[in-house]
Protein backbone atom coordinates (compact mmCIF):
# COMPACT_ATOMS: atom_id res chain seq x y z
CA UNK A 1 0.00 0.00 0.00
CA UNK A 2 2.96 2.25 0.00
CA UNK A 3 2.36 3.36 -3.86
CA UNK A 4 -1.15 4.96 -2.31
CA UNK A 5 0.97 6.88 0.63
CA UNK A 6 3.20 7.47 -2.25
CA UNK A 7 0.10 9.43 -3.96
CA UNK A 8 -1.58 11.20 -1.00
CA UNK A 9 2.11 12.58 -0.48
CA UNK A 10 1.40 13.77 -4.27
CA UNK A 11 -1.54 15.63 -3.99
CA UNK A 12 -0.47 17.39 -0.41
CA UNK A 13 2.50 18.71 -2.28
CA UNK A 14 0.07 19.96 -4.80
CA UNK A 15 -2.34 21.58 -2.41
CA UNK A 16 0.95 23.06 -0.70
CA UNK A 17 1.73 24.27 -4.02
CA UNK A 18 -1.11 26.05 -4.43
CA UNK A 19 -1.49 27.51 -0.63
CA UNK A 20 2.50 28.95 -0.97
CA UNK A 21 3.47 26.88 1.71
CA UNK A 22 7.07 25.04 1.04
CA UNK A 23 7.31 22.74 4.07
CA UNK A 24 10.46 24.09 4.39
CA UNK A 25 10.57 23.22 8.53
CA UNK A 26 7.67 21.02 8.32
CA UNK A 27 8.94 17.94 6.05
CA UNK A 28 8.76 15.50 8.98
CA UNK A 29 5.02 16.04 9.64
CA UNK A 30 4.38 16.48 5.92
CA UNK A 31 5.10 12.63 5.25
CA UNK A 32 3.23 11.54 8.35
CA UNK A 33 -0.09 13.47 7.48
CA UNK A 34 -1.30 10.80 5.48
CA UNK A 35 -0.73 7.89 7.93
CA UNK A 36 -2.73 10.15 10.24
CA UNK A 37 -5.83 11.05 7.81
CA UNK A 38 -8.84 8.92 8.36
CA UNK A 39 -10.57 6.67 5.81
CA UNK A 40 -12.12 8.75 3.32
CA UNK A 41 -10.64 11.90 4.95
CA UNK A 42 -9.34 14.34 2.47
CA UNK A 43 -7.31 17.38 3.27
CA UNK A 44 -8.34 20.86 1.10
CA UNK A 45 -5.69 23.06 3.12
CA UNK A 46 -2.42 23.33 4.92
CA UNK A 47 0.32 25.55 6.61
CA UNK A 48 3.35 25.19 8.37
CA UNK A 49 3.42 27.44 11.47
CA UNK A 50 4.86 28.08 14.94
CA UNK A 51 2.68 26.91 18.36
CA UNK A 52 4.39 27.03 21.66
CA UNK A 53 8.28 27.18 20.12
CA UNK A 54 7.66 24.58 18.13
CA UNK A 55 6.71 23.85 14.03
CA UNK A 56 3.66 22.73 13.40
CA UNK A 57 1.43 21.58 10.42
CA UNK A 58 -2.19 22.58 10.40
CA UNK A 59 -4.11 21.16 7.77
CA UNK A 60 -7.76 21.44 7.01
CA UNK A 61 -9.78 18.45 6.04
CA UNK A 62 -13.41 17.41 5.43
CA UNK A 63 -13.64 16.32 9.01
CA UNK A 64 -11.33 18.23 10.89
CA UNK A 65 -8.74 20.55 11.61
CA UNK A 66 -5.59 18.54 12.56
CA UNK A 67 -2.22 20.30 14.09
CA UNK A 68 0.80 17.76 14.51
CA UNK A 69 4.70 18.09 15.26
CA UNK A 70 7.08 15.49 15.22
CA UNK A 71 10.22 16.22 17.62
CA UNK A 72 12.81 15.14 18.21
CA UNK A 73 12.18 14.54 21.82
CA UNK A 74 8.28 14.46 22.30
CA UNK A 75 7.94 11.71 19.41
CA UNK A 76 4.37 12.62 17.49
CA UNK A 77 1.98 15.42 19.32
CA UNK A 78 -1.40 15.85 17.97
CA UNK A 79 -4.56 17.94 18.11
CA UNK A 80 -7.58 18.01 16.37
CA UNK A 81 -11.01 19.68 16.44
CA UNK A 82 -13.86 18.60 14.73
CA UNK A 83 -15.18 20.28 11.52
CA UNK A 84 -18.81 20.51 12.98
CA UNK A 85 -17.46 22.33 16.34
CA UNK A 86 -14.96 24.87 14.48
CA UNK A 87 -16.79 28.16 15.24
CA UNK A 88 -14.10 30.19 13.31
CA UNK A 89 -10.50 30.36 11.56
CA UNK A 90 -9.58 33.75 11.33
CA UNK A 91 -5.91 34.95 10.24
CA UNK A 92 -4.17 38.21 11.73
CA UNK A 93 -1.33 39.48 9.55
CA UNK A 94 2.04 41.04 10.74
CA UNK A 95 4.29 42.92 8.83
CA UNK A 96 6.50 39.78 7.41
CA UNK A 97 4.57 36.54 8.62
CA UNK A 98 0.89 36.04 9.60
CA UNK A 99 -1.09 33.98 12.36
CA UNK A 100 -3.98 31.38 12.04
CA UNK A 101 -6.78 31.40 14.71
CA UNK A 102 -8.92 28.61 15.29
CA UNK A 103 -11.97 28.85 17.34
CA UNK A 104 -13.96 26.12 19.10
CA UNK A 105 -16.76 25.92 21.51
CA UNK A 106 -13.51 25.05 24.31
CA UNK A 107 -10.21 25.11 22.76
CA UNK A 108 -8.37 27.65 20.64
CA UNK A 109 -5.23 26.77 18.38
CA UNK A 110 -3.20 29.88 17.24
CA UNK A 111 -0.72 29.15 14.71
CA UNK A 112 1.80 32.21 14.17
CA UNK A 113 4.81 32.64 12.28
CA UNK A 114 2.75 31.51 9.23
CA UNK A 115 3.03 32.31 5.48
CA UNK A 116 1.08 35.39 4.59
CA UNK A 117 -0.50 33.86 1.31
CA UNK A 118 -0.79 30.42 3.73
CA UNK A 119 -2.83 32.17 5.98
CA UNK A 120 -5.08 34.11 3.75
CA UNK A 121 -5.93 30.88 1.17
CA UNK A 122 -6.28 28.36 4.87
CA UNK A 123 -8.96 30.82 5.95
CA UNK A 124 -10.80 31.47 2.44
CA UNK A 125 -11.03 27.88 2.26
CA UNK A 126 -12.57 27.60 5.18
CA UNK A 127 -14.94 29.69 4.07
CA UNK A 128 -15.65 27.92 1.17
CA UNK A 129 -15.87 24.63 2.51
CA UNK A 130 -18.32 26.28 5.26
CA UNK A 131 -20.60 28.04 2.78
CA UNK A 132 -21.32 24.99 0.90
CA UNK A 133 -21.98 26.71 -2.16
CA UNK A 134 -24.18 30.20 -1.28
CA UNK A 135 -23.63 33.12 -1.52
CA UNK A 136 -20.99 35.37 -3.97
CA UNK A 137 -18.29 32.85 -4.36
CA UNK A 138 -15.99 32.77 -7.21
CA UNK A 139 -15.92 30.18 -9.79
CA UNK A 140 -12.66 29.15 -8.11
CA UNK A 141 -14.38 29.20 -5.11
CA UNK A 142 -17.56 27.18 -6.33
CA UNK A 143 -15.10 24.88 -8.11
CA UNK A 144 -13.93 24.35 -4.50
CA UNK A 145 -17.26 23.88 -2.91
CA UNK A 146 -18.28 21.33 -5.89
CA UNK A 147 -15.13 19.11 -5.28
CA UNK A 148 -15.46 19.36 -2.14
CA UNK A 149 -18.75 18.16 -1.91
CA UNK A 150 -17.59 15.28 -4.41
CA UNK A 151 -15.05 14.33 -1.91
CA UNK A 152 -17.54 14.39 1.13
CA UNK A 153 -19.99 11.56 -0.85
CA UNK A 154 -16.94 9.72 -2.25
CA UNK A 155 -15.63 9.83 1.71
CA UNK A 156 -19.12 8.36 2.52
CA UNK A 157 -19.43 5.38 0.32
CA UNK A 158 -15.81 4.56 1.25
CA UNK A 159 -16.70 4.23 4.78
CA UNK A 160 -20.04 2.43 4.27
CA UNK A 161 -18.29 -0.14 2.12
CA UNK A 162 -19.76 0.56 -1.02
CA UNK A 163 -16.14 1.60 -2.66
CA UNK A 164 -12.63 -0.12 -2.39
CA UNK A 165 -9.80 2.00 -1.18
CA UNK A 166 -8.22 1.49 -4.68
CA UNK A 167 -11.31 2.55 -6.38
CA UNK A 168 -11.64 5.87 -3.74
CA UNK A 169 -8.23 7.28 -4.69
CA UNK A 170 -8.73 6.91 -8.38
CA UNK A 171 -11.91 9.00 -8.21
CA UNK A 172 -10.28 11.58 -6.02
CA UNK A 173 -7.85 12.42 -7.82
CA UNK A 174 -10.39 12.57 -11.03
CA UNK A 175 -12.26 14.97 -8.78
CA UNK A 176 -8.71 16.92 -8.16
CA UNK A 177 -7.75 17.14 -11.54
CA UNK A 178 -4.69 15.03 -11.30
CA UNK A 179 -6.15 12.40 -13.71
CA UNK A 180 -8.65 12.56 -17.08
Amino acid sequence: MVKNRDQSVADLKNIALEMGDDQFFTKKEFFLLPGLLQSGEVVFALASGMVGGATWLISLTNLRVLIINKGLVFGLRQDSIPIDQVSSITSSSGLLLAKIIVTASAKRIIVENVEKRSAKEFVRRFEVVLNGGRGQVSERESNLTDKYSELSKLGSLLERGLVTEEEFDIEKKKILGYLD
